[in-house]
């Protein structure tokens, strides 16, 4: 029987008397198989090999350990950097949101002054009213035709006051009208005043 064969029929096992000059392929009578038969070959068979590949695999085991170890403290540190990582943005999405607010007053509050003086610069030929804007330009921009607005109104009131007659006093009295008013009694000036309106 062919060597290949014969460790293939028995199950793949190391045998060592395989590899003597036996051409039968038996093991020889001075290195009889134990008491037992078969089940001491398997024993010899099982021997040195299994123990071996016994702690090639617990070495094997260990270091897969040891790698996962490995892994999973690394993973835990990353988690905690990422953890710090995501409290600094938030502490800084805080703070920008805070300076926004404080920009967007401060913007206001720099509108509300501009306009201000505006008002008190041009309040004289300018419609105050008109002088508004979202943004400084547009408060600049806006003095124009409130000025144009205020010139338009000026005009206009001028022009319905020429437009109105007023008398430049009371109207002159007559010498007989005079005359009757100073010689008569008082019922009859009151009657004369009455009859006037």
């Amino acid at each position: 029987m062919d060597e290949a064969m014969e460790l293939e029929a028995r199950g793949g096992r190391w045998a060592p008397w395989l590899f003597l000059d036996d051409p039968g392929g038996d093991p020889p009578a001075a290195a009889p198989p134990a008491a037992g038969g078969d089940a001491g070959a398997a024993a010899i068979d099982k021997g040195p090999p299994a123990a071996a590949e016994s702690a090639e695999a617990t070495a094997e085991l260990e270091d897969l350990r040891a790698t996962h170890d490995a892994a999973l403290a690394r993973v835990r540190e990353l988690e905690q950097r990422l953890g710090e990582r995501e409290r600094q943005l938030g502490e800084r999405d805080q703070q920008v949101s805070q300076q926004a607010a404080q920009l967007q007053a401060a913007q206001q509050q720099a509108l509300v002054s501009h306009r201000a003086a505006l008002v008190a610069q041009h309040g004289a030929t300018a419609v105050p009213e008109l002088i508004a804007g979202a943004t400084i330009a547009d408060l600049d921009a806006s003095v124009a035709p409130a000025k144009a607005a205020f010139s338009r109104a000026t005009e206009a009131a001028r022009a319905a006051l020429q437009a109105q007659q007023v008398p430049v006093g009371n109207p002159a009295r007559g010498a007989a009208q005079a005359a009757a008013l100073e010689s008569g009694s008082a019922l009859s000036k009151i009657a004369a005043g009455l009859s006037q309106s």
